[in-house]
């Protein structure tokens, strides 16, 4: 033994590599190989042999003195007619050498700062690629556009505070590689859905060390009252199928993923394999690597893609599954914000409103149906109540506020909000359920895109749940057409900041915050934390302002109507939407004077009091406010008495 180096047994927990002031504790779990060694490089270059001499549990273990961040690691099976390299799991920093990777060093000063805590009420999400958010930002210096630093450069943060941003959903940010197709297109995967390494923050977004880059991002970030949310791959590995590449746990542990009948590989992800979380190895990887990201980097919460994958029990969902048993009980994770895309690509993989209270959940019928009405489909105005009012026949208000619907025109595996409305075809060809996405109509020359825009961005921010902006959509930026982007690490997927220098998107989305902040979370809230009988009341109108008739409610094809909603301490809302060829006049409802909040036809309006008739124009929306009314409580449609809310569920 060198004498710089000197060992003993260490610790079976934590796995990993983790540094301490004498040393190096290595833990890695491999129940079927005793023969596997502990591979070591200093920054000299100097290599050496271990022997794992401690086992617990299947866990082989050796603490090493002498040992710093900068040393290099692997491990070796000597299984087989020749060795292989397998890379540390739970690698927290990986090395430029493939398989090997830095021990992790905690120490960060955190200078104080502490994560914002917003309540769900108040989240506004903005989906972020961390790359293309400022690969071309002109306001971020070269150095830092398209890294960590470029994201909480002064100028991007205000534009997120500008936009009434209060929560950053991050693409994925752990170390993933390349599916071995791409390369010789010469493509990448650029989102990063294929992970490797997950508690590692990959090294292309950093200029030096993406532990310490990414935890000044985070800080920065809460700093300015922004919260993050990592989305966090758990249900597949860079592995791939039965013939793809061997990293880790195909060695280690053949256990880890699901197998079909015949003992091949199953493949619920749509990605070769999938993590079976019935195993304890698997359970426990995950339950640590959402431990580990919240205590070490303070995020703030996870999305997780195809999260039926995590109560899947062979071909069913299991709510009471061992790994949402687990969550529920785990101290370090109760405050975090969780948020399912509800489908995987298994049998009955949609699940949409039937995840644990821990969740909320992304709302793909949100899309539909507020895309569909203004796109010109049969919507009948029970279906778009649902959307506008939380979907509340998937996601009860009885589970508000956890359990509140994340809504969304846009996300990434879909078109840009300016590609949505401008391009007829399908670009090519979203992947899985989450990708099918429907498309405004761009074939008409009398349908300004901008105005339609604005019409989606409305419904989105003033409607009930969590509201979700992708973020090439604070930018204006396009794809040209392309729903399915996840190879375009280029222009397409940069986003184009000279699409709208002058910001008058974002001043439109902040306005739509300010209004969802004054008027929609306080409506949102009661109907959250009051009893059914003290909800607020809403009415569906015929554009002459009388009470719809229950026929009516649920006749598609209507093109103009309005929705109005009132609690006698909050005031009263009412929507007036046209999506018709021709402006049509809309009656107030009640004799008190309403004030005009906004109007997608003249952005510019400057908020004003009114009563009687007035014009909507074609293919907008005009959205009125009332406070409350002294002693007359709230608005009442004409010649026609308030229903209650839950009256109108499908």
């Amino acid at each position: 033994m060198p004498p710089l180096l000197s060992c003993h047994q260490g610790l079976s927990f934590p796995l990993g590599a983790r540094c301490s002031e004498e040393g190096v504790n290595f833990a890695i779990y491999a129940p079927e190989d005793p023969s596997l060694l502990l591979l070591l490089e200093s920054p000299g270059k100097q290599r050496f042999c271990l022997p794992l001499t401690g086992c617990h549990k299947g866990v082989r273990h050796l603490f090493v003195s002498g040992v710093d961040r900068y040393w290099r690691y692997s491990y070796q099976s000597g299984r087989g007619s020749r060795p292989r390299y397998l890379l540390d799991p739970y690698a927290t920093l990986l090395s430029e050498l493939p398989f090997f990777a830095h021990p992790y060093d905690a120490d960060f000063d955190w200078q104080g700062v502490v994560p914002p805590r917003h309540d769900w009420h108040e989240a506004v999400i903005a989906e972020l690629h961390v790359k293309g958010f400022t690969r071309r930002h002109p306001a971020v210096p070269i150095e830092e556009q398209g890294r960590y630093a470029g994201l909480h450069h002064p100028e991007v943060i205000r534009q997120l505070k500008e936009a009434g941003v209060t929560v950053v959903q991050l693409m994925p940010v752990a170390e993933w590689r390349d599916e071995p197709h791409l390369p010789p297109l010469g493509l990448t995967n650029y989102w990063g859905y294929n992970p490797l390494a997950p508690f590692a923050p990959s090294r292309r977004y950093a200029r030096l060390d993406p532990v310490v880059e990414f935890k000044t991002l985070v800080r920065e970030l809460h700093r300015a009252g922004i919260e993050v949310i990592l989305d966090l791959v758990l249900n597949h590995t860079a592995e791939g199928g039965d013939e793809g590449p061997v990293w880790h746990w195909k060695h280690l542990c053949p256990d880890y993923y699901l197998r079909d009948p015949d003992g091949r590989l199953g493949n619920y992800s749509g990605c070769g394999n999938t993590v079976d979380l019935r195993h304890p190895a698997a359970l426990r990887q995950v339950m640590d690597c959402l431990r580990f990201w919240v205590e070490e980097y303070r995020v703030d919460g996870f999305r997780v893609g195809q999260a039926t994958n995590l109560g899947r029990e062979g071909k069913h969902f299991n709510k009471s599954s061992p790994f949402f048993c687990a969550l529920a009980q785990d101290p370090v994770l109760q405050r975090c914000k969780l948020i399912a895309e509800p489908w995987d690509r298994g049998p009955h993989g949609r699940q949409r409103g039937r995840f644990p209270d821990e969740f909320a959940e992304c709302n793909d019928r949100f899309r539909d149906g507020i895309v569909g009405f203004w796109r010109g489909d049969d919507t009948a105005p029970a279906e778009l109540a649902s959307c506008l009012t939380g979907s509340r026949d998937r996601f009860s208000e009885q589970r508000w506020p956890a359990h509140l619907p994340v809504n969304y025109i846009c996300s990434h595996d879909g078109l840009t909000l300016v590609d949505l409305v401008g391009y007829d075809g399908r670009g090519r060809g979203g992947e899985g359920p989450g990708g099918q996405e429907d498309q405004v109509r761009a074939d008409r020359d009398d349908v300004d895109p901008l105005r339609l825009q604005r019409n989606l961005l409305a419904c989105l921010l003033l409607s009930f749940g969590v509201p979700h902006l992708l973020g090439a959509d604070l930018a204006s930026h396009s794809q040209h057409g392309n729903d399915n982007a996840y190879d375009q690490d280029n222009v397409v997927g940069w986003l184009d900041w000279r699409a709208d220098p002058k910001g008058r998107q974002r001043a439109f989305i902040s306005r739509l915050a300010a209004l969802r902040r004054q008027w929609i979370i306080p409506l949102q809230q009661r109907m959250s934390y009051a009893p059914q009988t003290s909800y607020p009341d809403m009415h569906w109108l015929r554009p002459d302002g009388e009470a719809m008739e229950e026929v009516e409610r649920r006749e598609p094809g209507l093109r103009s109507l309005q929705l109005l909603i009132s609690e006698p301490s909050l005031g009263s809302v009412l929507w007036q939407l046209n999506r018709g060829d021709r402006a049509e006049y809309h009656r107030l409802p009640g004799r008190t004077p309403w004030r005009l909040a906004l109007d997608s036809a003249r952005p510019d309006i400057e908020l004003s009091d009114e009563g009687g008739s007035h014009l909507v124009a074609a293919h907008s929306l005009r959205f009125w406010v009332q406070p409350p009314v002294s002693g007359g409580g709230p608005a009442k449609p004409n010649g026609a008495p308030m229903a209650p809310l839950t009256q109108w569920e499908e």
